[in-house]
């Protein structure tokens, strides 16, 4: 058996989002069903929320690549 807990800490640019996964529901019907997805795979794989700061999406380095375009250096 897995009985290892990993801990991560989430950085999310989205307040909707953020209170959806923190409270495992959301008043949307789908977004509901999103949420307790998430979370069922979460427990699944023994990963434990350890803290979900919001940053704004300029702040957030998941922004860039989660819309498939890239800074410039």
């Amino acid at each position: 058996l897995h009985d290892e807990i990993i801990a991560v800490h989430f950085r999310i640019d989205n307040t909707s989002a953020r209170s959806w996964a923190l409270k495992a529901r959301a008043k949307r019907f789908s977004a509901n069903q999103l949420a307790l997805q998430i979370d069922t795979e979460l427990k699944q794989f023994h990963i434990q929320i350890k803290s979900m700061e919001y940053v704004k999406s300029h702040q957030n380095i998941a922004d860039g690549p989660s819309r498939k375009f890239q800074v410039n250096s």
